[in-house]
This record gives C-alpha cells, sequence and structure tokens, in this order.
C-alpha cells in the first residue's frame, strides 16, 4: 500500500512505566471514539507508556544528515556552476532539467534502498 511497507517494523520495546486514564476524559480531550481491552471490550481506562530513546535512531541521525550534507553540497555546486554562472542558457536548462531535478526525485528512494533504512 505505502512505498517501502516492507521496511516498516514493529516496536516491541517495554514501556518504563505506564499510566492510565479514565476513557470518558480521553474522549472528552481528543474526541468521539470506543476504546477498547486486548479481549476486544469497552475499556474504562486507556493505558498510555513512555519508551525509552532508541539507540539506533541517535547513532543513525548523525550519520544520515552527513550523507545529506554531501549530497546536497554536491548538487549545490552543480547548480552554481552550471546554472547559476550561466543563467538562461540552454546549458543551464539542459543541466536543470536533466540532471539536477531528476537526481533530486530520485536519490532519496535510492537512499532508502542503499542504506537500507528501515521505520521502526
Amino acid at each position: 500500500m505505502f512505498p517501502f511497507d516492507e521496511k516498516f517494523e514493529s516496536d516491541h520495546r517495554q514501556p518504563l512505566f505506564t499510566f492510565s486514564i479514565p476513557s470518558a476524559l480521553v474522549q472528552a480531550l481528543v474526541g468521539t471514539g470506543t476504546y477498547y481491552d486486548i479481549d476486544g471490550q469497552s475499556a474504562d481506562n486507556v493505558e498510555f507508556g513512555f519508551l525509552a530513546p532508541s539507540l539506533s535512531f541517535w547513532i543513525q541521525m548523525p550519520a544520515l544528515m552527513g550523507v545529506q550534507v554531501v549530497v546536497c553540497s554536491t548538487i549545490a555546486a552543480i547548480m552554481h556552476k552550471f546554472i547559476v554562472k550561466k543563467r538562461g542558457s540552454t546549458t543551464a536548462y539542459l543541466v536543470g532539467y536533466a540532471f539536477v531535478v531528476p537526481c533530486v526525485c530520485w536519490f532519496p528512494f535510492y537512499a532508502i534502498e542503499l542504506l537500507d533504512i528501515r521505520n521502526k
């Protein structure tokens, strides 16, 4: 259904702590709806939990930001040299529409496959 939906993963971390709120209060704050427990019965209380931060996220985020900086800097240098300096020329349009726009649209999908990025 979604692009790269095979990359979605379940989060099986145990909450650090949980707390319950009466379902009537949750319905008043969030909106209408009925909340159910695990057995499918209407729940009197809605349980929430706090999860510890995922260490892998904090390791991967700076690495991905570094990759993004390199890619964006490369595209910016190409754009400055071939588009900004030669504004209005055929070369500028050719580089812009034949190279830069396809690379910018295609790279995120390529990076997902190349780096095996997953969503938890």
